[in-house]
């Protein structure tokens, strides 16, 4: 039995047709089913199946379609989508299939009979076994660059969990891998079509320090990327009087401030009390507030200050308000 790739692209006909079903309003997108059933009639020989009874090769080809269809249906609803969206997501869905299913036939031609798959046993445990100390690491060095860089607080000064610092670099740690991968599924093409040659039938031992290092700096220059991305839309929601979006478990709210005496002690002051300021809470004696300063020229500055908690107190500010109850002198 030979399995034509045709099969699968009348699949990917038929997930398009169901979700073209759901997303489009007028009446006419029911006689999208016909074509998709046209296609069920020859959906056995496409596979392989060429000697089935007529009556079993209709029904099977037809209740094919019929469940691809109802698949595409049932995905595009889950995941709702306006028509022109439609236009743009379906040839990203089926490029996004074609592109794994090229990377797993790829790995497959690269890692089959070679020195990996040989040394499998130990050596996905010793490069899996560092990611436990590496990611919280790395996430730590994300949150350095939102925090410290960013607004001017200390890492150590707000209450992050070791987890979030994990959850934190799982993103651009994925993003990494899933490159790396493309690489070494480009040298198992390679090694598939006879590409250069190399004793062995294997692939170039190059490969796997340039995947090394592909695999780092994408890591770094993503995670670093996102970070300022992310900082930057804080501080813009701050600008405006909102509350910042989340940072990988790190919540940010803005807080009226009002002291309980006018003499107490103030780092990198002066105290702001007329505008929200921006805190992420505290994890010792000591709170630190970003916000807009008053300057002696007149301009303000946007900078960061610490006070003790127990000199001052908090109260969120109204949403959309930047300003905060005047105090009086």
């Amino acid at each position: 039995m030979r399995r034509h790739p045709s099969g699968r692209a009348c699949a990917l006909v038929c997930l398009a047709i169901g979700g073209a079903l759901q997303a489009l309003d007028s009446a006419w997108r029911w006689a999208a089913v016909l074509p998709g059933l046209a296609l069920g009639v020859s959906f056995p020989s496409l596979i392989g199946f060429r000697t089935w009874s007529r009556y079993r090769y209709l029904a099977v080809g037809v209740g094919a379609s019929a469940f691809f269809q109802y698949l595409g249906y049932q995905l595009l609803l889950a995941l709702p989508a306006s028509g022109a969206e439609l236009l743009w997501r379906i040839p990203l869905t089926v490029l996004g299939v074609g592109l794994a299913a090229w990377t797993v036939l790829g790995l497959r031609w690269a890692l089959a009979s070679s020195w990996f798959s040989r040394n499998a046993n130990w050596l996905v445990p010793a490069v899996i076994a560092p990611l436990y100390f590496l990611l919280p690491w790395f996430g730590r060095l994300l949150y350095t660059l939102y925090l410290t860089v960013g607004f001017g607080i200390p890492v150590e000064a707000v209450p992050v969990t070791t987890y979030s610092m994990m959850y934190a670099a799982l993103k651009p740690v994925g993003l990494a891998a899933g490159f790396a991968l493309l690489f070494v599924a480009a040298a198992g093409w390679a090694r598939h079509a006879h590409w250069g040659r190399v004793p062995g039938g294997g692939i170039p031992s190059f490969i796997f320090p340039v995947v090394a290092v592909q695999y780092i700096l994408t890591a770094l220059i993503v995670g670093l990327i996102t970070a300022g991305s992310a900082w930057g839309d804080a501080a813009e929601a701050v600008r405006s009087g909102r509350n910042p979006a989340g940072y990988y478990g790190l919540h940010g709210t803005l807080m009226c401030v009002t002291p309980h005496s006018k003499d107490i002690a103030v780092y990198n002051g002066p105290l702001i009390t007329d505008r929200a300021v921006l805190t992420f809470g505290s994890t010792g004696e000591r709170i630190w507030l970003w916000g807009l300063q008053d300057t002696a020229h007149g301009k303000g500055r946007w900078a960061a200050t610490s006070v003790r908690l127990e000199d001052i107190s908090l109260a969120p500010s109204r949403a959309g308000d930047v300003e905060c109850p005047r105090i009086a002198k």
